[in-house]
């Protein structure tokens, strides 16, 4: 288990250890607990309530938090180490995908290619269901994708580009689906991806990643 991964779990457990259990779990398990706890609703229970202030309360002004206010903090917590969860697990999948190394602005990329083959609905969407998202982990469909002619093509067009749009300049690469010539300009195009959190900015009222609520 890498170091991001096992701080991964370890902050998981820190919110609530019913999640995640006792067990040692991949980053696709963990990813499906936290989506399976992101569907529940209505008020937290009070022992998890008083467990959160145990924990956060170091780190965040939880003093004045009402149980509606410790709710919504703890559903967004949720959602963040989800993504997070998400977004390690796509590293860790796209580092399986190659046989050789690349950059880190292919790799960027990759993970975004990655994410074209789940649609509609990515992993960051709360409209994925926990279903959907075990089918795509169990079927896999991304493994049909020639990952080694994916990841020159993609090494060549960003080691050449001259900040022209990729769908002007990316040229289909030999022996590859148009479809999958379309992933990659797709890809290409990928600053953020939709419902990504943003991590530093408290725009967020409740967030742990708002830093208005930290210590």
């Amino acid at each position: 288990m890498r170091g991001s991964h096992r701080s991964l779990a370890q902050q998981v457990n820190r919110l609530n250890p019913a999640i995640l259990g006792s067990r040692v779990l991949s980053l696709e398990q963990i990813y499906l607990g936290l989506k399976h706890e992101s569907i529940q609703s209505g008020a937290i229970p009070r022992e998890l309530a008083t467990l959160i202030k145990d924990n956060q309360g170091k780190h965040f002004r939880m003093e004045d938090m009402d149980s509606e206010a410790l709710t919504i903090f703890y559903r967004n917590a949720v959602r963040a180490l989800m993504q997070r969860a998400a977004q390690l697990w796509r590293e860790e999948e796209v580092a399986k995908l190659s046989s050789q190394p690349f950059s880190p602005a292919v790799g960027r990329a990759a993970t975004h290619l990655l994410d074209t083959f789940f649609s509609p609905n990515g992993l960051n969407d709360s409209a994925l269901t926990v279903r959907e998202a075990e089918a795509y982990f169990a079927e896999r469909p991304w493994k049909q994708l020639n990952w080694s002619l994916a990841f020159a093509a993609m090494e060549e067009w960003l080691n050449g580009r001259n900040g022209s749009s990729p769908f002007q300049t990316f040229t289909d690469p030999k022996d590859i689906s148009s479809n999958d010539a379309n992933r990659i300009r797709l890809a290409l195009s990928q600053a953020r991806r939709t419902g990504e959190c943003c991590l530093t900015e408290p725009g967020c009222t409740l967030c742990p990643n708002n830093r208005g609520w930290r210590r």
